[in-house]
């Protein structure tokens, strides 16, 4: 597989659940094995829920940044 497309790959929170599936329902490790997945998977909720504001403020008052 291209390096493009591995780098690519850590963007989308599927290959997270994937990782978490295939460690612990296939190989029959524990869930703190995959911690990092884990967290991964909370950063992809954290983040709209942090830039939600920004975002409706900007759609509301029609102030986008100037760029």
């Amino acid at each position: 597989m291209p390096a493009f497309v591995q780098g690519l790959s850590c963007v989308f929170p599927l290959r997270f659940y994937f990782r978490i599936y295939q460690k612990m329902a296939l190989n029959g490790c524990e869930w703190y094995y995959e911690w990092l997945s884990f967290a991964a998977l909370i950063i992809f909720l954290l983040v709209p829920t942090i830039i939600f504001t920004r975002l409706r403020n900007a759609c509301i008052q029609m102030d986008y940044p100037k760029g």
